[in-house]
């Protein structure tokens, strides 16, 4: 009987093959199909979608950080100011949700690159939770809920 060769822990594996470059663009075009399958061009009332967009619209129109939603517009004190006015800074080149759904898409992408250009060294070991995590953005959860 033949002896086994020892596992060689550096042989490459299927996964390690591939360059990682690929799969930083694989995860993009996934990411991208699945917003897209999921997409809506009306203005979600789930979760903070509404919220958000209205207070940049405040913004956009000089009310100041104000839920203008409601009666006297008072001063939105619970959420964080970011988010709206990266929305502000949107409807300065349009108006339409759309734009800014858009929009936001794209930053996810961005945001994906950037992860792996700042992980690309821990890839390996981090390859598996980034591909259980990264399919499923708070916006799905928001659409499965409602349904």
């Amino acid at each position: 009987m033949t002896p086994q060769a020892p596992h060689d822990k550096n042989a490459p594996g299927f996964f390690s093959s591939i360059p990682q470059a690929t799969w930083v663009r694989v995860l993009i075009v996934l990411q991208l199909s699945l917003l897209a399958w999921e997409f809506y061009p009306d203005l979600s009332t789930n979760g903070d979608d509404a919220r958000y967009y209205l207070l940049g619209q405040a913004m956009r129109e000089g009310k100041g950080y104000r839920q203008i939603q409601l009666p006297n517009a008072p001063v939105e004190t619970g959420y964080p100011i970011a988010f709206p006015l990266l929305l502000t800074i949107v409807s300065f080149v349009s108006s339409s949700i759309m734009v800014a759904k858009i929009f936001l898409a794209l930053c996810g992408a961005l945001t994906t690159l950037l992860c792996y250009f700042l992980f690309k060294n821990h890839l390996r070991r981090l390859l598996v939770p980034m591909l259980a995590l990264w399919p499923f953005p708070p916006s799905w959860w928001s659409s499965v809920r409602a349904s």
